[in-house]
């Protein structure tokens, strides 16, 4: 999310809490809210909800606010634990441990008036977010922070040099880049993070489960483990020598060359080394390499450093898959499911397997999407809590392929099957839960509210009675051909001249896949089914100041 200016409605409740951006419940995935505006709000940013890798890395993994404004608002940014019917798992409520990285500053800019929070945690999943800031930004740095410690602390750090969010911004921006940029820098900046959390979980308990680590060592021969026992046993009294064939053997992986060099400080700290390495060497040391050598001479600092890169390297990865998505659904590019699976198969977390599924079941390949869901506790060796995301997802595919081998669609599922979605639902709030609410609420007009908000003063929709004049119209549409194969046509009538609404197409989880705008009191709409998996879909029209309609549409080979 970015781009947006946020103020109050000079209409809006005074007793009704003014809340800004409110993120909740991104889990194990790098969300940016970067370069947003928010003044005069009780809250300017919150993330809320399990929005953190709190299973792994979730000082490395989540969301994160960077270069935000803040003008007036009684708290700038707040890590929130998310209230609704007190779900339970509210104690691992966060956003990511680190905002920014020991490499690049957050770059948001706060009131620093005493009157309210820069940053507010209300959340003590992780006790410490470390907040990195630009000192030469004259607003950048949190001045009125939580401090509770050992339960919840907003600890600032402050980082040398231009490296600023708001120079930079994030790694990939929404739209930008070409097919061919953005899957280069998905791929290196994978490989990039799997060389660097190798030499991390070595330093860390000498080994790895992690996906990427253990796809980039799988490549690596008999020979290469050899070499590698056999230098690491003469550390850290390798020569300078020593350590120069190594740099130039082209064969020998970059993560076992950075392994090396980092057990032998006293050789890499040798006068013109490092900058024979990085500018001299065929082929030469690229900069993360490089710095990571550098921060293991500062020992007291070298894990933060690292903790550091992998955040900015996984951000990049994510970043970049997301870009791809993106494009990917753009007017400009027909993209395919298989295409669609390629990307989410490259990030090594729990949210693209889920990802993977939900695309496998929108294809109508229900027993691959179950396969895979089960697989990943074995694969992926899940604690307690994603277990039972796991078990959740079994379940609402489960229903949908009982309903299927019944020849129902999800339109016509019995009441056991309506109650084990009901179930499911209840006070979970994880991401097969959601996809469940959104089917109960599309399909049987079954609904709940989310769940947000911090308690501290009452959540509520304002409102609002429509004069005579402005009643709510009553807009209707028709679908041809219902069942389609190859093309829709949506015929829209009963809006205002002056109605701007949205038709949106859904598949079986909720997501909206097609959208188009529907403008003027009538008109027609025309849909492009060839690229659709055979199924059922759901076909809404809504906008502001009217009552949504929607229908089924079927879509044939």
């Amino acid at each position: 999310m970015q781009g947006n200016n946020i103020s109050p409605s000079a209409q809006a409740d005074a007793d009704v809490l003014k809340e800004g951006v409110v993120v909740g419940y991104v889990r194990d995935h790098n969300d940016v809210v970067f370069n947003n505006t928010a003044s005069g709000m009780d809250i300017g940013f919150a993330g809320e909800g399990i929005s953190a890798d709190i299973l792994g890395q979730g000082n490395i993994i989540g969301l994160q606010f960077q270069c935000n404004d803040n003008t007036g608002n009684t708290t700038n940014l707040l890590s929130r634990l998310a209230n609704g019917t007190i779900p339970a798992d509210q104690v691992f409520h966060t956003i990511r441990g680190t905002q920014g990285s020991a490499a690049l500053a957050a770059g948001n800019g706060f009131d620093q008036s005493q009157n309210g929070f820069d940053f507010e945690m209300t959340t003590t999943q992780i006790p410490l977010i470390t907040y990195y800031y630009d000192p030469t930004q004259a607003d950048g740095q949190p001045q009125y922070v939580t401090v509770n410690p050992p339960f919840s602390e907003v600890f600032p750090t402050a980082i040398t040099g231009t490296d600023n969010a708001c120079i930079t911004g994030p790694a990939v921006q929404p739209g930008g880049g070409t097919v061919g940029t953005l899957t280069a820098t998905l791929v290196a900046s994978k490989l990039e993070y799997g060389n660097i959390r190798y030499i991390y979980d070595q330093l860390i308990d000498g080994g790895s489960t992690d996906n990427v680590v253990q796809e980039i060592t799988s490549t690596w021969t008999a020979q290469m483990w050899a070499l590698r026992s056999s230098l690491l046993a003469n550390s850290p009294y390798l020569s300078v020598g020593a350590l120069m064939e190594l740099v130039k053997e082209p064969d020998v992986p970059l993560a076992i060359k950075a392994e090396v060099l980092v057990a032998n400080p006293d050789a890499t700290m040798s006068p013109g080394f490092l900058s024979w390495a990085q500018e001299q060497a065929v082929p030469p040391l690229p900069a993360y390499i490089i710095n990571s050598v550098v921060a293991s001479w500062r020992t007291s600092t070298y894990r933060t450093v690292l903790e550091g890169q992998m955040a900015d390297k996984h951000t990049t990865m994510t970043q970049a898959a997301n870009g791809l998505i993106h494009l990917f659904h753009q007017d400009t590019v027909e993209p395919t499911a298989d295409t669609l699976l390629w990307v989410w198969r490259q990030l090594p977390t729990n949210a693209a397997r889920f990802a993977e599924a939900s695309l496998l079941v929108a294809k109508g390949d229900l027993n691959s999407a179950y396969t895979l869901v089960q697989a990943m506790s074995v694969d992926d060796q899940l604690p307690a809590l994603a277990l039972a995301e796991r078990t959740n997802m079994l379940t609402y595919i489960g229903v949908l392929r009982d309903a299927e081998n019944g020849g129902r669609d999800v339109y016509e599922l019995n009441s056991t099957e309506r109650s084990l979605l009901s179930n499911l639902v209840a006070d979970h709030y994880d991401r097969p839960s959601g996809w469940a609410a959104n089917l109960l609420c599309a399909a049987y007009g079954n609904c709940r509210p989310p769940n947000t908000g911090g308690g501290r003063t009452t959540h509520a929709m304002v409102p609002h009675t429509l004069s005579p004049t402005e009643a709510a119209p009553t807009p209707s549409f028709t679908l041809q051909p219902n069942p389609a194969s190859t093309w829709c046509a949506v015929s829209f009538q009963g809006l205002t001249d002056h109605t701007v609404a949205e038709l949106l197409l859904e598949d079986a989880s909720g997501r909206t896949i097609q959208r188009a705008m529907a403008r003027g009191a009538q008109g027609q709409v025309l849909f492009d089914t060839r690229g659709l998996a055979p199924g059922v879909y759901l076909m809404r029209l809504s906008g502001s100041a009217m009552s949504p309609s929607a229908q089924r549409l079927v879509v044939q080979p």
